[in-house]
């Protein structure tokens, strides 16, 4: 019998060029917005159109490295709409929102696809339970809350998923969130506090916790001992930003997600040696750490203000949803409490079918990835984006329990991540579909072949 072809293995792409061609862009865009600071009054305006226009031309160019820019500004949640209309966007987000343009006009003239992943069912689903629960309780903060979750549950995932027809090019969005996340870890600790650059210590712990995540992946993949000596110091000095920043729900996500990777890869020598690296750098870490911070982050009594919040959010989310088993209170409530708890949070906003129905988003995206990795070798470039997927969702989904999970920087990470993930299932799809097609003409040939040769001998009986 003919045997099955082996999965094929992609080769690495080479970035050269498109970096120095993106670092270019980057430059003049700095130029051009350092001159409008020293000429003009109010120079937002000139700057948004410059970088509006620049950022598209990338995006058109060179989609996998506007993507990339995407992932390596998501740690910067700072909002940067300057107030205009009821869009809060990050740069991150401005930058995936303008990816999707970019996007639909390639699909609208036919050059890209429209592939969905199997969580799209229960996604419209939830989105249309938010939509019910909120016009009850309407506010202006549910309109901001709705585009947000239209960012990460269908601009992100179908951007990533479609408009780069390579996924494995999407790769090199990991390495610029590595920059990120060792810039951020730097500053962090030279600064001596990790509310820098008007970000939160958790949220920048969250989009540490993602780093440490990538790092580890690739770390375990790189082939040259240089490359892998580079992304060990990286991942050292995420890690050590990681714990520095005291957010205890990033330890979590990041725990998480490293556990993921891991069971994800399956061999005992990858685990051995992301042990060996992790474990001494996390004492050292913790020996170092000044002892303020130390008794912080050990102090779970109940009667400490941190902890304190959590469970008062959690006892207002109950009382809501005994109040509103159904509908709930709609999704306003996230940007009117302290929402650390995703499970009763999401409860009081929408009921039980918004929780049924959101956990039904993760269950079906989580099941894509674990079925879509059985078909791709494990030296592929495309699995360690599968890996990573279902890391950082696994990742955010716990840090929701014990934190905030509608933040952003990284849920926009993990959705993205849930996008590349779908292209590639769609691409495993196509193969093996192709694959059976050529199994049933090779059994056809074979059967038709026996049949001439019966022909030819003539049957038993005569």
């Amino acid at each position: 019998m003919q045997p099955i072809p082996k999965p094929v293995i992609v080769s690495s792409y080479k970035y050269g060029r498109d970096i120095a061609a993106t670092l270019a862009v980057v430059i003049v865009i700095a130029i051009i917005a350092y001159g409008a600071s020293l000429s003009l009054d109010d120079p937002i305006g000139i700057d948004a159109l410059v970088f509006g226009i620049a950022f598209l031309g990338l995006a058109w160019r060179m989609p996998h490295m506007a993507l990339g820019l995407g992932l390596a500004l998501a740690p910067m949640q700072n909002d940067v709409s300057a107030g205009l209309g009821p869009f809060k966007l990050s740069m991150g987000e401005l930058c995936v929102f303008l990816c999707f343009l970019v996007y639909m006009m390639k699909w609208f003239s036919k050059e890209c696809e429209m592939k969905w992943g199997p969580f799209l069912a229960p996604m419209l689903v939830y989105l249309a339970v938010c939509v019910s629960s909120s016009l009850t309780h309407w506010a202006d903060e549910a309109g901001t809350a709705f585009l947000q979750m239209l960012i990460y549950f269908i601009v992100a995932p179908v951007t990533y998923a479609n408009l780069v027809k390579k996924p494995e090019m999407l790769i090199i969005g990991y390495y610029m969130l590595i920059g990120t996340c060792v810039f951020l870890a730097i500053s962090g600790i030279a600064h001596g506090t990790f509310y820098i650059y008007g970000l939160h210590k958790n949220g920048v712990g969250s989009s540490l916790g993602c780093g440490v995540v990538v790092a580890t992946e690739l770390f375990l993949v790189l082939k040259k001992p240089s490359h892998r000596a580079y992304m060990g110091i990286c991942l050292a000095i995420i890690l050590g930003g990681l714990i520095f920043s005291t957010s205890r729900g990033a330890w979590i996500s990041a725990l998480v997600g490293y556990f993921v990777v891991i069971g994800t890869r399956g061999k005992a020598k990858s685990i051995f040696q992301a042990t060996l690296v992790l474990v001494p750098l996390i004492a050292v870490f913790w020996i170092v750490l000044p002892d303020d911070k130390k008794a912080y982050a050990t102090d779970f009594d109940s009667k400490s203000r941190n902890i304190s919040a959590r469970y008062e959010t959690i006892d207002a989310a109950r009382n809501l949803f005994y109040a509103n088993p159904i509908f709930g209170v709609g999704i306003a409530l996230r940007k009117n409490v302290d929402a650390t708890n995703v499970f009763w949070i999401t409860l009081a906003e929408t009921g039980v079918q918004g929780l049924v129905s959101l956990a039904a988003v993760h269950f079906f995206c989580l099941a894509m990835i674990y079925r879509t990795q059985k078909f791709v070798s494990r030296d592929d470039p495309r699995f360690s984006l599968l890996v990573l997927g279902g890391a950082l969702l696994w990742g955010k989904i716990m840090h929701g329990v014990v934190d905030h999970y509608w933040s952003r920087g990284p849920l926009l990470i993990a959705w993205a991540g849930a996008g590349m993930a779908t292209r590639i299932f769609h691409n495993e799809q196509d193969r093996l579909k192709r694959l059976r097609i050529e199994i049933m003409k090779y059994h056809r040939r074979r059967l038709k072949s026996r049949a001439a040769k019966v022909e030819m001998l003539g049957s038993p009986e005569q």
